[in-house]
């Protein structure tokens, strides 16, 4: 059975005031040098665990933070050791996300030539005022330049991150940055709605009454201005926020979707092998030096109950655009989906928000707009 792994680089040149990732700016480059030789080490160490061994990693994603904030060949050390390390399906999916402002033509050929064949390019915005309302440091046209580069330098995978519902957006200027981002004919967007989390700075702003959260009926409309506009240039929306033209969906993230194992690793990484959950501090300093005197970097684990991943099945595969499948589920479990949750299901299928079909549970468009009132119901 496949796998995929999570490699997780925290550092940034500044951190964003909307990120509530595990992000850390201003290391220097001897502390960044040894939380890479750190990675490469838990790599190692995971290597081997019984549940991993005779097991092909199907999809690699290198997240953060900002991963090109290393060089390309530091990246393709990383890379290498991965590879040395796990048995890394040929075919394998092998992302890195980008900023556009820490990405040379060089370095991406660099990156290409080493192996990762997805780009994950956080653009954000093609608005400048947006882009520094949120904070980030690249400019509108070397957003642009990413995308054309990353083309030139051999990438046929390339997925821009959006975000809409930023505190001041008008729906005008997000149509526009849909507009443009369709024209730079990426396989892959993700749009996702700007959430104010509590411990950011936006956060604060907000609490202290700086910052306004767009109102929802404005979010509502500029979730369906992203579906009409993605959808009408070819683009199928296959989950929540992203959007892939056919054969292009993220193939990691669908691990995800589908409840299925990955490893993990990297300060405050999050693993999910074989019923079991654990993860990693979140401090990158203790991270490095844990898995320097110790080569193991765990804080914490438990084992997911049946219940817990028939709930978290039914929540995850609910983000999907296919939804859940009957059959699968009852393949998996022993059980389908009416006979654990029939009340749910009536309840959710009652409000609107879910539709039932021979062997499909999906959310319907209403349904999407209140994607996690429905989920929830799988869990609580």
């Amino acid at each position: 059975m496949q796998i995929g792994l999570y490699i997780h680089i925290p550092f940034c040149v500044s951190k964003c005031p909307y990120c509530d990732f595990n992000s850390v700016d201003g290391a220097d480059q001897a502390t960044m040098g040894r939380y890479l030789d750190a990675l490469c080490a838990e790599v190692d160490a995971l290597s081997q665990l019984p549940a991993v061994r005779d097991r092909a990693i199907s999809t690699v994603f290198v997240g953060g933070g900002t991963p090109t904030i290393y060089g390309g060949d530091a990246l393709g050390r990383l890379l290498e050791a991965g590879r040395q390390s796990l048995s890394i399906d040929p075919g394998a999916e092998i992302t890195v996300e980008a900023n556009p402002g820490t990405v040379s033509q060089e370095k991406l050929c660099r990156l290409r030539d080493a192996g990762y064949n997805r780009l994950s390019i956080g653009v954000q915005s093609l608005q400048a005022r947006i882009l520094e309302r949120l904070g980030r440091k690249h400019s509108v046209e070397q957003g642009i330049a990413a995308v054309q580069n990353a083309r030139v330098a051999g990438f046929e995978n390339i997925n821009v991150d959006m975000i809409h519902s930023v505190p001041g957006q008008s729906v005008k200027e997000w149509c526009e940055d849909l507009r443009q981002v369709v024209s730079l004919v990426p396989q892959h967007v993700s749009a996702y709605s700007l959430t104010i989390e509590a411990e950011t700075q936006f956060g604060k702003w907000s609490r202290g009454g700086s910052l306004t959260a767009v109102a929802e009926e404005t979010d509502a409309i500029m979730f369906e201005k992203t579906h009409c506009v993605l959808t009408e240039h070819g683009y199928q929306h296959y989950e929540i926020s992203n959007y892939a033209v056919a054969g292009r969906e993220c193939r990691h993230n669908l691990l995800y979707w589908n409840n299925e194992d990955w490893l993990a690793v990297g300060a405050g990484a999050h693993q999910h092998l074989d019923g079991e959950r654990r993860w990693n501090v979140k401090s990158p300093d203790k991270y490095t030096t844990d898995i320097e005197t110790k080569r193991d970097a765990v804080e914490g684990s438990e084992r997911v109950s049946l219940s817990q991943r028939m709930g978290e099945t039914m929540m995850l595969g609910l983000r999907k655009a296919q939804g859940v499948s009957m059959r699968d589920f009852g393949d998996r479990f022993g059980n389908y989906p009416m006979e654990v949750f029939r009340k749910e299901i009536d309840r959710l299928s009652l409000s609107g928000l879910v539709a039932v079909s021979e062997d499909r549970l999906a959310l319907t468009p209403k349904g999407f707009r209140l994607a996690n009132i429905a989920m929830m119901e799988f869990i609580n």
